[in-house]
C-alpha cells in the first residue's frame, strides 16, 4: 500500500523561530522517503516562494498556492488560474480601502506598496538593504513589475477587520477566501483568495486523482487554522504542538513544535 505524507510549510516544516527548516525534519523526511514514502510540501505559498527553501527540491512535489497549483518532479502539472475580471476587482476594492495585496502567479508574487510594508513588518526587516534582500529571498517584486502571467492566489491585508470581512462577505459564493490575522509588527487581518472550491484539501485529491491508485494510506501534517481543510483530505491528520487547540481537536495526533523535532516524531510514530 503506497503512502503520502502532506507537510503544511511555514510553522510545519519551518521552524518560526530560526525561519528554517530544522535537519531533525529532513532527515526524517529523507528516512521516509527511502522507505518508499511519497513526500509533498502543501502550501500557501507560490511554487517560486516555497523555493526559497532549497530542501524542497527533496520532495516529490509541491501543492502550491493553497491548491490552486501543482507541481510534480520538476515541472508544473497544472493550475486553477484567477480570472483577470476577478483580479481587477479584487485589487480595486482593496485600493479603494487603502490596503495591501499580492497576486501570486507560479513562480512570483506581486506586491502593492501596502503590502510590501506590511512584509517588511512582519519579517522584521530594520533598513532598506535587509528589506530588499528579504524580498529577493521570497521571490516578490512590486506589482508595477507583474508580467501578465497566469495568477493562482491573492493575498490581501488590511488593517480594518470590518472592511476585511466586508470584502470577504462581497466575495461569498465566488471565491475561496480564508480569513485570518498577522500580529507581529503590528496587527493586520488578512485574506487568502483563490479560485471557488480550490484548497489545500482540493490540490491533495486532485493530486492523488492523477497519481495515485486506490490502495493509499495518506498523513496531513499542519499548524494553523487554514490547514484544516488539509488535514481533512488524509486518512490521519497531525498537529504540530504549536497549532491552536481548534486544530489539535481535529487531529489524530498531536507531535511537538517544529523546534522540537515535531516533524520527525510524527513519522517515528505512524511508522
Amino acid at each position: 500500500m503506497e503512502r503520502y505524507v502532506f507537510f503544511d510549510m511555514d510553522g510545519t516544516l519551518t521552524d518560526p523561530s530560526t525561519g528554517k527548516i530544522p535537519a531533525s525534519a529532513m532527515e526524517a523526511v529523507r528516512k521516509a522517503r527511502a522507505n518508499g514514502v511519497n513526500c509533498f510540501v502543501c502550501t500557501g505559498r507560490s511554487l517560486g516562494m516555497a523555493k526559497e527553501f532549497p530542501e524542497v527540491n527533496e520532495f516529490d512535489g509541491i501543492i502550491f498556492s493553497n491548491g490552486a497549483g501543482l507541481y510534480y518532479r520538476g515541472n508544473v502539472m497544472e493550475t486553477q488560474n484567477v480570472s483577470i475580471y476577478q483580479m481587477a476587482y479584487i485589487v480595486q476594492r482593496v485600493e479603494m480601502m487603502q490596503g495591501g495585496y499580492q497576486i501570486l502567479t507560479a513562480e512570483k508574487a506581486y506586491q502593492n506598496p501596502t503590502y510590501r510594508t506590511f512584509v517588511r513588518s512582519l519579517y522584521g526587516a530594520k533598513d532598506r538593504e535587509e528589506a530588499e534582500a528579504l524580498y529577493a529571498r521570497k521571490s516578490m517584486f512590486p506589482i508595477l513589475k507583474y508580467d501578465n502571467s497566469p495568477i493562482q492566489k491573492i493575498d490581501v491585508a488590511l488593517s480594518s477587520e470590518k472592511i476585511r470581512d466586508m470584502i470577504a462577505g462581497e466575495l461569498e459564493g465566488q471565491m475561496e477566501v480564508i480569513c485570518g490575522k498577522a500580529t507581529r509588527g503590528g496587527t493586520m487581518y488578512t485574506m487568502e483568495i483563490t479560485n471557488k472550491g480550490v484548497s489545500k484539501g482540493y490540490g491533495i485529491r486532485r493530486l492523488l486523482n492523477i497519481f495515485a491508485d486506490e490502495r493509499i494510506e495518506t498523513f496531513g501534517i499542519g499548524d494553523s487554522e487554514n490547514d484544516l481543510d488539509l488535514l481533512s483530505a488524509c486518512h490521519y491528520s497531525i498537529a504540530m504542538g504549536s497549532a491552536p487547540d481548534i486544530v489539535k481537536e481535529e487531529a489524530e495526533f498531536v507531535t511537538e513544535d517544529s523546534a522540537h523535532d515535531g516533524i520527525a516524531i510524527a513519522l517515528e510514530h505512524f511508522g
